[in-house]
């Protein structure tokens, strides 16, 4: 299957020098990842997820980050999730059972944005099996909270195929 993105496919929102990091910058848009809503919880979200995801890629330098972008529709989900902590696991199920681990490379609290009526965090996690990552689909998605881990089903399965591809080589 050709898994070369389209004209049009690829949303870059930055790419050059970041005076700030010091640091080449190729950063790509944030696109829906995964939702997902516990049964207990399913007669009351009938229109919409319980937790949405939205996620991106970044290339500084040589290395990669995989940015998550995490809606909880709850004014006190910091109090049932807690937090990610800098160095917190997160794991990729992938298709053929390989689980790939990655580290958070920043504490993420979150934040109740009264607007939308969801708390978000914004995390942000080192890429290091690459090669794994562009070969097969992903399954599910895995976080440790400090409260404790949840995984989330992800039907985006070629999600980071993708943006792999638009990052480049």
């Amino acid at each position: 299957m050709d898994m070369t993105p389209r004209f049009g496919d690829c949303n870059v929102v930055y790419t050059g020098f970041d005076k700030n990091l010091r640091k080449e910058r190729k950063e790509l848009e944030l696109e829906h990842f995964f939702g997902f809503t516990s049964d207990k919880l399913k007669p009351v979200f009938k229109e919409r997820d319980f937790i949405e995801c939205k996620a991106s890629l970044t290339k500084l330098d040589k290395d990669i980050y995989l940015r998550l972008n995490i809606e909880i529709a709850a004014p006190n989900a910091s109090a049932s999730y807690g937090l990610i902590p800098k160095g917190n696991i997160m794991v990729i199920d992938l298709i053929n059972g390989e689980k790939i681990y990655s580290y958070s490379a920043a504490t993420s609290k979150g934040k109740y944005n009264k607007a939308s009526k969801k708390t978000v965090f914004d995390a942000i996690y080192l890429i290091e099996k690459e090669k794994e990552l562009r070969a097969y689909e992903i399954d599910k998605i895995g976080i440790m909270w400090t409260t404790g881990y949840e995984e989330y089903p992800v039907y985006e399965v070629d999600f980071l195929r993708r943006q792999f591809k638009c990052l480049g080589n």
